[in-house]
């Protein structure tokens, strides 16, 4: 490549479209005494460059790192050339490297900032006005991302964030959507009997996700006893910890469970950890909490 020719391309252009040195550095960030050394032809912009002053100066970038307009009449006059004689220069090689360096740039650049872009999931809708920005003052104390894309009473928060918004709002008596029916796999069985299991097995999955989310939890298990007519859900959690739960922690945790379940209060719900040691004991019966051993 010709820095000279490229840098009088550069300051050509420049000057047609208007541009101090300046105006155009401030467009593609960087300095006016860059622009000055690419003009003088003291040097190249860098690879990274390209495409941003490419764009700013309203041309290719092959015509760039060529420095000069391509005619549409003379494109397609060296694209037949090049595919009859299969004549490869060594500009045109170097071009077509840079070219496919810019273009893995500007794919890993979508790559990372499509990583960046927060996922949000609903996790509950408001009754009121009211009630919505007391919701608001909860995620907002408690340092969670939020939106509410719709009506302004549907709340959705960071993905992340998700199980411990979950215990937020159980702890402050508002069920959540995690905990409807309406989420749970229908599956292939109809059956009243079929459709039960399912739901119990899909209530044990959020005690889990819950569990697993709170500070000092390695792993959880939960047996649920939820009676077909509607009374008060039985929870059984056994958890191994990583370091001590606290009386305090373990209160909490069993409130948020018995406000999703929908219960009055927590005193169907009994938590334990892998050494044995009840955590949080409702009235659950002893007995049952052997199927965990």
């Amino acid at each position: 490549m010709d820095s000279k020719k490229i840098g009088q391309f550069i300051t050509e252009r420049r000057k047609s479209l208007g541009f101090t040195q300046q105006q155009l550095a401030d467009q593609i960030g960087v300095s006016n005494k860059a622009i000055s050394k690419w003009e003088t032809g003291e040097g190249y912009p860098d690879i990274t460059i390209i495409l941003a002053l490419s764009k700013a100066l309203f041309v290719t970038a092959d015509e760039l790192l060529n420095g000069e307009m391509i005619s549409s009449e003379q494109l397609n006059r060296e694209v037949s050339i090049g595919k009859s004689k299969k004549i490869f220069s060594k500009d045109s090689l170097e071009r077509a490297a840079i070219s496919f360096v810019l273009i893995m740039i500007a794919v890993m650049t979508l790559f990372t900032v499509n990583k960046q872009i927060t996922k949000y999931d609903h996790i509950l809708t408001a009754v009121s006005e009211k009630e919505a920005g007391e919701i608001e003052e909860l995620l907002i104390a408690a340092g969670i991302k939020y939106r509410m894309p719709y009506d302004g009473l549907d709340f959705e928060v960071d993905r992340k964030q998700y199980a411990e918004a979950i215990m937020l709002f159980g702890y402050n008596d508002k069920i959540t959507s995690n905990w409807s029916i309406d989420n749970m796999d229908n599956g292939y069985s109809n059956s009243d009997a079929d459709k039960h299991k399912r739901y119990v097995a899909y209530l044990e999955q959020q005690i889990i996700l819950m569990a697993t989310h709170l500070d000092g939890v390695d792993s959880a298990q939960a047996i649920v006893d939820a009676p077909r007519d509607n009374g008060m859900k039985s929870a059984l959690v056994l958890l191994h910890l990583k370091k001590a739960m606290t009386k305090d922690q373990a209160a909490a945790f069993a409130k948020a469970l018995s406000v999703g379940l929908g219960n009055e209060n927590a005193s169907t719900i009994s938590i334990m950890d892998t050494e044995g040691n009840m955590i949080f004991s409702g009235t659950v019966a002893t007995a049952e909490l052997k199927a965990f051993r």
